[in-house]
C-alpha cells in the first residue's frame, strides 16, 4: 500500500469513526429507551456503500423506518461535496435485535438520500429498497397467508361436499357447527340462511378441518394423509392464535407457515386451481415485473471488449454486486403464489448466476487472469439472456 493509498484509507476510517460518534447524537421523537439512535458499527460494503447498523428503539416497522430516514439523511449530509469522498454511490442502514438478527434493511443510491435530507420524505421512500423482516411485516404477512389459506378450504369445502350432497350443509356438516355458524349469520344480518355456500364464512379454523376430517373420503385425494392434514391444521392453528392477538410471530413460526401455505393451498391448486385467488398470482407478477424493471434500470452494462477499459468495468461490476443482492433479497421477500415456487427459485437462482459472474471477472481483473475474466463474461450473459427469457415468458405473457 503506498502512502496515498494508506492516507485514503485513515481519512475514511476517521470519517467513520466522527460519523458514528455523530449519528449517536441523533435525537429520536419515540421510543422508551434510550433518546438517541443506538448505533453498532458504520462500516464500508462493496468498496461504494456506507452501512449504519443500530438497534432500533421500538419494533414497528414505520417508526424503525422513520430511524433509518435520520440515520440517512445524517450519512448523506455528512459526507456530501467532500472530494475525498466521492466514492461513495450508496446509503445503507440495517436495524438488528440484540441477537443480530436483521430486522429491517434499507439501501438508496446517493441521489436518493439527497431527497430525504431534502424533506422529500415520499421520494427517497419510493426510491429506497427495503427488505423488511420485522414484527409488524411478519404479522401481516401471517394475517394474508392464514386468510387465504382459510378462503380456500371453505372453497374447497363447498366444491367437494356438493358433489355429494345438494343439501350437504344440512346433511354433512356436524350439527355444533353448523348451528354455530347459523347463529352468527343471523345475528350479523338479521335474519336466516341455509346456504351452505354464504354460511361456511362464518366457520373457523378448526371448523374447516372437522368438516374435512368428518367428510375424509372427499378429499383424500387432495391430501393423501389423514394424519399428516391434521397434524398441518394443528401447527396452523396455533400460529393463528397468535396471529388473531396481534402477537408477535417469530422468525421459525413464520417460516412454518410458509411451508403449511404452500403445502395446503399447493395441494388444493393441483386439483382446483381456480380456488387459489388470482390477486396473489397477479400480485406476484406485478411485484417481479416492478424488480425486474428496477433492476434493467440500475443495471450497469459490461463492453464488450473488457481488455481495452478494465478501470472502467471494474467500477461497473464493483456497483453491480450489491445491487445484484438487493435484488435477491428484494426477490425472496415477494409473498410466492403456491405452484409457482419452483419458477421464483429459478429467478432467485439466474440472479445468483449473475451476480457470481460479475464476482469471477473483479478475481480475474485483481489477479490478472483473462481466461477467468472471459468465463466470468460468458456466464454473465448467459445469466442476462435467461432474466430476459424468463421475464418474456413468465412475466410478460401471463399478464
Amino acid at each position: 500500500m503506498n502512502k496515498t493509498e494508506k492516507g485514503e484509507v485513515d481519512s475514511i476510517k476517521s470519517a467513520l469513526d466522527v460519523l458514528q460518534f455523530g449519528l449517536a447524537k441523533i435525537p429520536l421523537e419515540h421510543g422508551s429507551g434510550s433518546q438517541y439512535i443506538n448505533v453498532k458499527k458504520v462500516y464500508v460494503i462493496n468498496s461504494d456503500t456506507v452501512t449504519c447498523e443500530f438497534f432500533p428503539e421500538v419494533s414497528d416497522s414505520i417508526k424503525i423506518k422513520t430511524e433509518i430516514s435520520y440515520i440517512i439523511s445524517f450519512m448523506y449530509s455528512f459526507f456530501k461535496e467532500n472530494p475525498k469522498f466521492t466514492f461513495i454511490k450508496n446509503y445503507a442502514s440495517k436495524a438488528i435485535n440484540e441477537d443480530d438478527q436483521e430486522i429491517l434493511y434499507a439501501i438508496c443510491s446517493t441521489d436518493t438520500a439527497k431527497y430525504i435530507s431534502e424533506g422529500k420524505s415520499i421520494e427517497w421512500y419510493k426510491n429506497t429498497i427495503f427488505v423488511d423482516n420485522s414484527d409488524d411485516h411478519r404479522l401481516q404477512q401471517a394475517k394474508q397467508k392464514i386468510s387465504q389459506i382459510e378462503k380456500g378450504l371453505r372453497s374447497l369445502i363447498c366444491s367437494q361436499l356438493k358433489e355429494k350432497d345438494s343439501n350437504w350443509w344440512v346433511n354433512l356438516v356436524p350439527d355444533e357447527i353448523r348451528n354455530t355458524a347459523e347463529t352468527f349469520f343471523e345475528e350479523k344480518n338479521g335474519y336466516l340462511s341455509n346456504f351452505g355456500q354464504e354460511l361456511i364464512d362464518f366457520t373457523f379454523l378448526v371448523n374447516l378441518k372437522k368438516i374435512i376430517v368428518k367428510n375424509w373420503e372427499c378429499f383424500e385425494m387432495i391430501f393423501s394423509s389423514k394424519t399428516k392434514f391434521k397434524s398441518q391444521i394443528g401447527k396452523l392453528n396455533e400460529i393463528r392464535k397468535d396471529e388473531a392477538h396481534n402477537r408477535a410471530i417469530s422468525h421459525e413460526d413464520s417460516n412454518l407457515l410458509q411451508n403449511l401455505y404452500n403445502e395446503i393451498l399447493g395441494s388444493i391448486s393441483k386439483i382446483y386451481p381456480d380456488i387459489v385467488p388470482t390477486y396473489l398470482i397477479d400480485n406476484w407478477h406485478l411485484k417481479l415485473k416492478e424488480i425486474l424493471e428496477e433492476y434493467t434500470k440500475t443495471s450497469a452494462k459490461l463492453n464488450a471488449n473488457i481488455e481495452n477499459s478494465i478501470l472502467h468495468n471494474v467500477s461497473k461490476v464493483m456497483q453491480m454486486i450489491p445491487r445484484l443482492k438487493d435484488v435477491q433479497d428484494k426477490l425472496e421477500s415477494v409473498l410466492i403464489p403456491p405452484g409457482k415456487e419452483i419458477l421464483h427459485n429459478q429467478l432467485i437462482d439466474c440472479f445468483e448466476s449473475l451476480r457470481s459472474s460479475f464476482e469471477d471477472m473483479i478475481e480475474g481483473i485483481r489477479t490478472g487472469d483473462m481466461d477467468l475474466v472471459e468465463k466470468g463474461n460468458k456466464d454473465n450473459a448467459e445469466a442476462q439472456n435467461r432474466i430476459k427469457d424468463f421475464s418474456s415468458k413468465y412475466i410478460i405473457s401471463e399478464t
